[in-house]
């Protein structure tokens, strides 16, 4: 698969989304949606929470539960203009980083709490 193609789970976990940074192969765990050069992959990637919805209402499976290629396609969604995609995508972005920050944080504090207490009370 070329970079950028976006990655969706399949099977076991049917809905998380990847976008490949750079060309490389997978395999049945995995739908991927080579996008054409009007479609901004990170818009689509931010689609996450609609597009895995509609996803796992469609997967099917006793031990557990698997979309395939043809029940993707049946997948619709809204995808406005190209700039309008670029726009949503710097937002999500943004917004993603801003998480990204606060996770780091929240992640010291934890360890320093827990290097506190181990050396309070020797």
């Amino acid at each position: 698969m070329p970079a950028s193609t976006v990655l969706i789970t399949s099977r076991a976990g049917v809905g998380r989304m990847g976008i490949l940074k750079y060309p490389a192969s997978t395999n049945q765990g995995f739908q991927s949606l080579i996008l054409n050069s009007a479609t901004d992959e990170y818009f689509i990637y931010s689609m996450q929470p609609i597009i895995s919805k509609l996803a796992n209402r469609l997967a099917s499976g006793s031990t557990f539960t698997e979309i395939s290629g043809k029940q993707m396609e049946k997948i619709e969604i809204m995808i406005p203009t190209t700039g309008e995609q670029t726009r949503i995508s710097s937002l999500m972005k943004c917004i993603n980083n801003l998480i990204a920050a606060n996770e780091d944080k929240l992640n010291q504090l934890k360890e320093l709490k827990k290097y506190l207490m181990q050396n309070m009370f020797v």
